[in-house]
């Protein structure tokens, strides 16, 4: 993120304890669309309970944004656009709405961690948040639904006065350019 240094700072951090990382300071966004969603859905990343996303492909599409890549990292924000985890893309997959599966459903990690909770979810996420004009309609609606791992900081949880310890070796609704 341009003009945060806590970003650069974070990325060097993790660098020291995960020598093999990339040079390039990866991208760092927030997930959700308010503060609250963003410091929610980050602790659940924190913790341990969620290891994936979705985003609306047709978000992609229309910003040209490319797809998370295999491999890829990214900085994840709090709602105070504080970075507080590095994770790592493990795997992308293009599905229809209706077909997210119970395994993708426990991955994200919301609610009862169900199908149908996760549809719920989505659809007023994306009712309420979505420039998308068939937002309504996900019937034919795609998603790039991603899995990811927490690489720094790697222990679960929050250490003193909201402090991490930073050693070796973890989806994006809304991007912030780094």
């Amino acid at each position: 993120m341009a003009g945060n240094p806590g970003v650069q700072e974070f990325w060097s951090r993790c660098r020291e304890a995960l020598p093999g990382l990339p040079e390039e300071l990866p991208d760092a966004w927030a997930f959700g669309a308010t503060r609250d969603q963003a410091d929610e859905l980050l602790e659940l990343v924190l913790d341990g309970t969620k290891t994936g996303t979705a985003s609306a492909l047709w978000d992609y599409e229309h910003s040209g944004d490319a797809l998370p890549a295999v491999g890829g990292y990214s900085i994840i924000l709090d709602g105070r656009t504080a970075p507080r985890a590095l994770i790592e893309t493990t795997s992308v997959d293009v599905v229809a709405f209706g077909e997210v599966s119970g395994a993708h459903a426990r991955a994200e990690g919301e609610g009862d961690r169900s199908p149908s909770t996760w549809r719920e979810i989505h659809e007023r996420f994306w009712r309420n948040h979505s420039e998308n004009p068939v937002a309504n309609d996900h019937g034919g609606s795609f998603l790039a639904a991603a899995r990811a791992a927490r690489a720094c900081p790697r222990e679960a949880g929050r250490g003193s006065g909201g402090q991490r310890t930073y050693s070796n070796r973890w989806n994006w609704l809304r991007s912030v350019p780094s």
